[in-house]
């Protein structure tokens, strides 16, 4: 018999729990098998070259952006053919994202210019509910191209921690989680 082995620390693994659930040659299809959503969980900034690029590829029957808003406990520290928009993702980084001219494509109709968002460490995120089912269908054999858009994103391996000043403007969208909660099940186990 011979023994079979799994390559060496900081390869590439893959596992599945039903046959055909992992998409071959491309880590996110516009439409995934079994109608799982595709999400990255990153160990490295989306900045980082692509051969040092640590991360997971998950296949879920919800993306963890659907997460309800986190609560303060303890010591109250907080923790062709590909999809556009980016991909449901969580980060060992924290993002803080602002738009300042144009249209996020993520999220076109609740992230206006002047607009900021923050992701701290291992939040969920990702198109919105409304985005997904668009990017989705469109035709990807088109260049979609974004234009007139301004956007910028800080990365950060520390947990931002919000003045209380901005915890309690009136700009805060205290109901943004609910951006994701229209999300649906897709997962049809039958179904590749």
């Amino acid at each position: 018999m011979t023994p079979n082995y799994q390559s060496g620390f900081a390869n590439e693994f893959a596992t599945e729990a039903l046959p055909g659930a992992l998409p071959v040659g491309r880590n996110s299809p516009q439409r995934a098998p079994y109608g799982l959503y595709a999400e990255q969980l990153s160990g490295t900034a989306f900045t980082a070259p692509r051969h040092s690029n640590r991360r997971s590829w998950l296949y879920r029957i919800r993306p963890a952006a659907m997460h309800l808003p986190f609560e303060r406990i303890g010591n109250g520290r907080l923790q062709e053919n590909t999809f556009r928009p980016p991909w449901f993702h969580r980060n060992f980084a924290s993002e803080f994202m602002g738009l300042i001219h144009g249209a996020y494509d993520a999220k076109a109709e609740g992230f206006a210019p002047g607009g900021a968002s923050l992701h701290n460490c291992m939040s969920g995120h990702g198109p919105d509910a409304d985005t997904f089912p668009k990017a989705s269908a469109a035709d990807t054999t088109r260049p979609d191209h974004v234009t007139n858009t301004m956007a910028f994103m800080f990365e950060t391996p520390a947990v931002i921690r919000p003045t209380r000043y901005a915890l309690e403007s009136s700009q805060l969208q205290s109901e943004y989680y609910r951006c994701w909660q229209g999300l649906k099940k897709h997962f049809n186990p039958a179904q590749l």
